[in-house]
């Protein structure tokens, strides 16, 4: 056995990559059964021959496979691996609707995630909202539509439910009876006008992700979205037909900690009303059409720690002048915006709970321009 598997197995490792196509199956049959302790173990082009091995780890909680080719067996013997919490199928071919009928026999798992997928469809989801234990489902490029989507109700302990590139349309409406929910995501998903309109009925939601590729990509959006009443943090992406009226419905969310802003195209009115968000911790905004008439009213943030700008090419120094008006913030971090420079640095000196700072592909401001000495308090300065 060559060197770098013995010493391998000489470290008795908890967790394992593997690439398959490197790989004769003989060396894997080896690792496996002098390593029975592995509790995680990921297969890059993996071939099915070795999944009859993992059968032999009485530890093994994780399994992640990318770029498979199942056979009837394969399948199989994943369904066999009763001790599995988690379990993740990228890029997999052959995926059959005899598997996720099986898989309901992994009584343990909490978490599966089916990322480009294709063979995957509404009738498989009726046996995944079977598995008793899941809490997590990720699916991104599955063949699904509302109708697979409403399975999905029955799930009483799922807390986390991501879709991207899949259609969900009315499915929504379903889905707000999850009494568990915690975190939902709909990226690049056609979400129904009527499906977005369930939003408000979300109870328990804390974290939403949503990305354009609706009907109501506008402020009807985010009325709904302002109903969540524990929501905590939200990320949106793309939502191009919002105005001031709809981000004035944000303030509403008085428990809203975290805002994530992906390509937010309306104006400067609608970047003021950010800083009424009174209970906001974080605050991220990238490729926005920010000028520095939209940071003028940032001084009234009273609990934002964290700020990070990129890519929004109108702010100048100016704006810079406005953010270190925050009283409050501990973490800066600026990248890709060409239109701020040194001048701009002495506004970040008068900053007097800032502890971190990074400036990163910003043309006319390098880190190594700033001097940390000027700061009141200890100051981490990267690029």
């Amino acid at each position: 056995m060559n060197e770098k598997i013995a010493n391998l197995i000489a470290n008795q490792p908890t967790s394992i990559t593997l690439e398959a196509y490197k790989m004769p199956l003989s060396e894997f049959q080896y690792i496996v059964r002098n390593c029975p302790q592995l509790i995680e173990v990921k297969i890059w082009s993996g071939v099915n021959e070795w999944l009859d091995e993992l059968v032999l780890l009485p530890s093994l909680k994780i399994l992640k496979l990318d770029s498979l080719r199942f056979s009837q067996k394969g399948l199989k013997k994943i369904c066999e691996l009763k001790n599995l919490v988690h379990l993740e199928l990228n890029e997999c071919e052959k995926i059959t609707s005899n598997f996720f009928s099986e898989l309901v026999n992994l009584q343990n798992l909490e978490t599966l995630h089916l990322t480009d997928c294709e063979d995957v469809e509404d009738d498989d989801l009726k046996y995944i909202s079977q598995l008793p234990n899941l809490s997590s489902l990720f699916l991104q490029r599955a063949y699904i539509t509302s109708r697979g989507v409403s399975y999905l109700s029955s799930m009483k302990k799922l807390k986390s439910l991501e879709f991207i590139y899949c259609d969900v349309e009315d499915g929504m409406l379903k889905l707000h009876d999850l009494p568990s929910l915690e975190k939902l995501k709909l990226d690049y998903c056609y979400v129904s006008g009527r499906g977005l309109q369930a939003l408000s009925g979300f109870k328990s939601l804390k974290e939403l992700e949503i990305s354009f590729h609706v009907d109501y990509a506008d402020n009807t959006a985010l009325r709904y979205i302002a109903n969540i009443e524990k929501l905590e943090i939200l990320k949106l992406k793309s939502l191009s037909k919002i105005t001031r009226s709809g981000v004035e419905y944000l303030t509403r969310l008085n428990h809203l900690k975290t805002l994530i802003l992906e390509r937010p195209w309306w104006g400067q009115s609608g970047f003021k009303i950010l800083s009424k968000l009174m209970h906001l911790n974080s605050l991220m905004i990238s490729d926005a059409r920010l000028h520095d008439e939209g940071m003028s009213t940032w001084s009234a943030f009273k609990h934002l720690r964290y700020l990070e700008i990129g890519r929004c090419f109108w702010m100048t120094d100016t704006g810079i002048k406005y953010i270190a008006s925050i009283p409050t913030l501990e973490s800066l971090r600026l990248f890709n915006n060409s239109r701020i420079t040194e001048g701009c640095i002495p506004y970040l000196y008068t900053m007097k709970n800032l502890q971190y700072l990074r400036v990163f592909a910003c043309d006319h401001l390098k880190h190594e321009q700033v001097d940390a000495s000027n700061f009141q308090k200890t100051i981490q300065i990267t690029s």
